[in-house]
């Protein structure tokens, strides 16, 4: 299983800027013929959230956005049917402890929670995952 940041899956659509960090945008999506992902019930806003800042840039038309959503849809993808409200005061404490968003700590949240490896491009969350033992890759 893996935890699936929205900043991962938004570059199968939006190419990274590094030959590394593509890369890995592409060992994350290879990982899902054998893996499941998981992610937290906030992704999908998210996701949707950077395509149409894409869509606001004119680096994507919104054909291509819904297509790419369709795609999305196909791909063995879970989303936490737990309740944000459950959650609050671990995703407030992390949030705290390690200056995160509450959006980058409802993911750490998530990942403890499930016991498995982040997939993430986004720093802060990642250095905080590794702070509290969740592989990051």
């Amino acid at each position: 299983m893996l935890v699936l940041d929205a900043s991962v899956a938004l570059s199968w659509l939006f190419e990274r800027e590094t030959a590394p960090e593509r890369k890995r945008a592409a060992e994350a999506l290879d990982l899902l013929e054998d893996k499941r992902a998981v992610v937290p019930a906030l992704w999908r806003a998210e996701v949707l959230d950077g395509l149409l800042v894409g869509e606001r840039r004119k680096l994507v038309m919104p054909a291509r956005s819904a297509e790419y959503l369709t795609r999305l849809d196909q791909l063995p993808i879970e989303i936490d049917a737990a309740s944000p409200t459950a959650r609050r005061d671990a995703v407030m404490e992390l949030g705290r402890s390690y200056a995160l968003s509450a959006y980058d700590a409802t993911y750490v949240e998530f990942a403890m929670r499930v016991g498995g490896p982040i997939a993430s491009f986004d720093r802060h969350l990642a250095k905080a995952a590794g702070a509290v033992g969740i592989e990051v890759s």
